[in-house]
């Protein structure tokens, strides 16, 4: 949410705020990317890094679908870990141009792994994701389990920040909220 002007605020307590870049704002409905060069940008903080696993939440409304075209894989948009500048985020979670539900890992080479469901444009969706410690990764939309994935292992680091609307240049169109 917001906080100081510029300034993404974390208000569950552990000091994890970020930097608007672009036109990037937060209001009642969330945080605003217009796909212009929007995101937001949240620092390296080790003691909120799970390496061993993870799950992401978070409602879009989506404006249209976006993606960051990587060798022979499509890398999503909404949030990702790695430097906004460079070619290859750790990982990223989003939907792709297709509509469809993607978690974007690179391993040595990029690897995506996608639902089959094209999520709607112009309505609020949930997105979530979840990867535990043996590599099984499942991707849910509204709460409804989209698919299921094996082999995810390895792709956990603390080395990178956090990146929310961006990626080497592609930016995301949507208002994104309650992420988490």
């Amino acid at each position: 949410e917001s906080g100081m002007p510029g300034t993404w605020r974390d208000y569950s307590g552990n000091g994890n705020h970020g930097e608007f870049a672009g036109n990037a704002f937060v209001d009642n409905q969330g945080v605003n990317l217009d796909g212009n060069g929007d995101y937001v940008d949240i620092p390296v903080n080790s003691s909120w890094y799970d390496t061993t696993s993870m799950s992401i939440g978070m409602w879009a409304y989506i404006n249209s679908h976006r993606e960051r075209v990587d060798g022979s894989v499509r890398q999503p948009l909404f949030i990702g870990k790695g430097d906004v500048s460079t070619p290859n985020l750790y990982w990223s979670f989003g939907t792709i141009a297709s509509g469809k539900l993607v978690f974007y890992y690179y391993d040595g080479s990029p690897t995506q792994k996608t639902g089959t469901t094209t999520v709607a444009t112009a309505a609020w969706t949930h997105l979530a994701m979840s990867l535990d410690a043996s590599g099984n990764l499942k991707l849910y939309i509204n709460g409804d389990p989209e698919a299921t994935f094996t082999g995810a292992t390895g792709i956990l680091s603390d080395t990178y920040q956090l990146c929310i609307g961006a990626s080497y240049g592609n930016y995301a169109d949507a208002v994104l909220d309650d992420i988490h």
